[in-house]
């Protein structure tokens, strides 16, 4: 809660929230689009979590001219979320409208014009930030499954600000400066995964022949096959039987009365379960142990590098790569392992079986209606196109290259957000000045 009396930093003053505002409107749904005096209408769902606004698809609404003129957007306005939300994410989200829209905003948002005398990018990211400290939280009411924010009672709090405008600025600048650098960093590692997409798409498809070309058919020879056209030296086979052949399994976790949640250590060795099965990566937070007996006892379900792992339920279209660092771990009973075996390049095989035209065929033939379930017998039935083992490396070394790129503008996107939120942290509260930066 924002209490009166705060100790404020030396050239600030404290102020109630309401007095940084000379415009608070409600927003208005108005009436079906015609042809004539239709105006764009922003709700919630076109805010974005980073404090923006996705201007795409504006729904269209028709006002009584005269009452709208009020509630038109402009550059420096701010929307903040009276209703919706969620106990994980409640409502009181403020976004920044960064230009002047031929538009309004819906009932479910608040209109705010912050006072001319202020920085309107500062006073954004001060609400922004009281929002990530949850100082809205006292200011939630839940009704009828919604929840609404109080905010008209949440604005008699009060707040601290430097008195003069320049500072308040700065600070805004430098926060902006770090904002844009996220952007770009995002928009990098979007059009990374749209040229992998690409890649996959070719790829996994036409293959690269011994010179590092994409074939075509134009210059290679090609056949027919169950899953369509593919080159002359590839086979489709059912992914049970490569996996066979080559020395691989495909495996179902332990049953539950082989291990149990009482099992669990707090010291040991980790066991995944489908909360860590993410897009091509296990993730290692929260995970369970299991003490050396069990361990012993479960040998069978020990993951070695270049696995592969299901959900047995629910997300079973995608699976995780085992890299080094989970090797040796165990996989629970709601998960199906894949090993390849000698035939297969295990990236290559990550990537395939991660590919559109897999992962739709698991969903197609999965079992269960309110909830898709996998088992052994039907992913062993899975069709795949099996290119020669040199190509199948030739393949993954490319299409690791590019989430290597994507990994590390992912950890940069990662740094630059720590750095934001402990600049904010530091400057909205005056804890660090930028006085010297002024002149």
């Amino acid at each position: 809660m924002i209490s009166k009396n705060i100790k404020i930093p030396e050239g600030w003053e404290e102020r109630k929230l309401k007095t940084l505002f000379t415009k608070n409107i409600s927003g208005d749904w108005g009436h079906e689009p015609s042809l004539q005096n239709s105006y764009f209408v922003i709700g919630t769902p076109n805010f974005d979590n980073d404090g923006k606004i996705d201007y795409r698809d504006l729904p269209l609404r028709s006002f009584v001219k005269g009452k709208l003129s009020q509630r038109l957007i402009r550059q420096g306005n701010i929307l903040l979320e009276k209703s919706g939300g969620s106990p994980d994410q409640p409502a009181g989200r403020v976004v920044y409208c960064d230009r002047d829209l031929d538009g309004t905003c819906s009932n479910f948002v608040q209109l705010l014009e912050p006072d001319s005398r202020l920085d309107s990018k500062f006073v954004f990211y001060l609400l922004s930030q009281y929002y990530r400290e949850g100082r809205i939280y006292p200011y939630q009411q839940k009704t009828t499954g919604i929840i609404n924010f109080k905010f008209q009672e949440y604005f008699e709090e009060f707040c601290s600000i430097p008195s003069k405008l320049p500072e308040q600025s700065k600070i805004a600048e430098i926060l902006s400066t770090v904002g844009k650098a996220i952007d770009k960093t995002e928009a990098l590692i979007q059009k990374y995964q749209r040229i992998k997409q690409g890649l996959m798409q070719d790829l996994l498809t036409k293959g690269m022949d011994e010179n590092g070309d994409i074939r075509s058919e134009k210059t290679h020879k090609f056949k027919n096959s169950p899953l369509g056209r593919i080159p002359e030296e590839w086979e489709v086979n059912p992914i049970g039987k490569e996996c066979k052949q080559s020395g691989g399994s495909i495996q179902t976790g332990p049953f539950g009365s082989q291990l149990h949640a009482k099992d669990y250590k707090e010291n040991g060795i980790p066991i995944i379960t489908v909360e860590h099965l993410a897009e091509g990566k296990i993730l290692h937070q929260n995970l369970p142990l299991v003490g050396e007996a069990d361990y012993r006892r479960l040998r069978k379900y020990v993951l070695k590098y270049g696995d592969l792992v299901f959900s047995r339920v629910g997300a079973i279209d995608r699976c995780s790569f085992t890299s080094y660092k989970e090797e040796g771990w165990l996989f629970s009973g709601r998960c199906l392992r894949v090993r390849g075996g000698s035939r297969f390049d295990a990236k290559f095989l990550s990537y395939l079986l991660n590919y559109d035209t897999c992962r739709q065929w698991i969903l197609n033939n999965a079992v269960g209606s309110t909830m898709k379930c996998l088992n052994t017998t039907i992913l062993s039935n899975l069709p795949i196109k099996m290119p020669t083992l040199p190509e199948q490396s030739r393949i993954a070394s490319i299409l690791s290259k590019v989430d290597e790129t994507i990994d590390k503008e992912q950890a940069y996107k990662q740094k630059l957000l720590s750095l934001k939120s402990g600049l904010m942290e530091d400057l909205l509260t005056g804890k660090v000045r930028v006085n010297h930066l002024l002149n």
